[in-house]
């Protein structure tokens, strides 16, 4: 199998510098999976072929058992946290941010349970930059709720809105794409004008015809690779 890396300073390569260092660590090119498979009977682990004689191609590497699209194989990054009980939310249109305490889902140590406050953060780690799926989504408590509305706030600043027809349950959804670098971090907020306190209901997943609430997710889809 491939050797990692060597500075050759002889002039005469041998057979076994040529096969290790060469031919099992270059990026290889076929027109055709099967052709790549009767140049290489015994494929070694860590092996890349790009395969195809037109755009796009398929770049692919050996697993040890089989090949694999190297973009198929690529991990997911990101995070869906929720809160588990009840939160209750002042009256007026300022708007909060949510607390959420528990987490479905962090890959890569993106949010914290606690403390109330900061546990409401979505936090870009070092390394994984670029552009995010993001969604939230909330369900207010049954009576009248006047203007419900909700939004995703980056370091603290309102980034989009969304505001839901009052009647019945005042539910909100939000969905965008953003870029975040490291460092920046994402809160789904909660406002109404109600006159008196009214509370953003939890709701387990599964357990209602209601989605999961509260909850705000965010999920890496361009800009870096694991």
């Amino acid at each position: 199998m491939g050797s990692g890396f060597k500075t050759f300073t002889s002039t005469v390569l041998t057979a076994s510098d040529v096969n290790n260092y060469l031919m099992e660590q270059s990026v290889m090119s076929f027109a055709s999976t099967g052709a790549r498979d009767v140049a290489i009977t015994s494929p070694e682990y860590g092996m890349q072929a790009y395969v195809g004689s037109t755009a796009p191609g398929r770049l692919m590497h050996y697993d040890g058992s089989a090949w694999r699209d190297v973009q198929l194989e690529s991990r997911t990054h990101g995070a869906l946290i929720y809160h588990n009980t009840s939160q209750a939310v002042a009256t007026g249109g300022t708007g909060y941010a949510l607390d959420m305490n528990s987490e479905s889902l962090d890959t890569d140590g993106y949010h914290v349970t606690t403390p109330s406050g900061t546990n409401s953060r979505i936090t870009i780690p070092t390394g994984l930059g670029g552009l995010y799926a993001i969604t939230g989504y909330f369900r207010m408590e049954s009576t009248s709720v006047t203007t419900p509305t909700g939004g995703i706030l980056k370091n603290g600043v309102s980034m989009i809105r969304s505001v839901q027809p009052t009647g019945g349950y005042a539910a909100v959804s939000i969905a965008t794409t953003m870029l975040l670098a490291a460092g920046d971090y994402i809160q789904l907020f909660c406002a109404h004008f109600t006159g008196v306190n009214k509370n953003v209901d939890y709701v387990a997943s599964g357990g209602t015809n209601d989605p999961l609430s509260p909850w705000l997710s965010a999920y890496l889809i361009a800009g870096v690779s694991a």
